[in-house]
């Protein structure tokens, strides 16, 4: 309520702040869409938010359908905000954190041979082993 009468008074004063906390509020009151509206009107007001990419990223991603005929270029879109936020701010953990977690998800293991020399012992391998023995 707060942030609603902020911006209604201030429109231009408030800034895309008021809009990231104004989103951060719907989403934990169950209102992503208001949330999401919010996070697009503070990231058009101000390019170079990271918070606001961040959001936006986030939410999309949440909201994805594998199943969905835009899924590639919704997941893209969403990866893309997060790199630009983390060109804008480079030390930005959040930012670091869910990059991470995206490619560590899409991660998946890829065939082939390695051959690993320590001393005299070789162990050669084409398949999935486990390394803690």
């Amino acid at each position: 309520e707060m942030y609603g009468r902020a911006m209604a008074l201030f429109p231009r004063k408030s800034g895309s702040e008021a809009r990231v906390g104004f989103g951060l509020a719907c989403y934990r009151l169950g209102q992503v869409d208001r949330a999401k509206a919010a996070f697009r009107r503070a990231h058009a007001m101000d390019p170079k938010s990271v918070e606001a990419m961040v959001g936006l990223a986030i939410l999309d991603l949440a909201s994805l359908d594998e199943a969905a005929k835009d899924y590639r270029a919704r997941t893209e879109n969403a990866i893309r905000l997060l790199s630009t936020a983390n060109l804008v701010d480079h030390s930005n953990a959040l930012v670091q954190n869910h990059l991470a977690n995206h490619y560590f998800w899409k991660w998946t293991p890829v065939p082939g041979t390695v051959s690993v020399e320590a001393g005299s012992t070789v162990v050669t391998a084409s398949q999935l082993m486990n390394l803690d023995s």
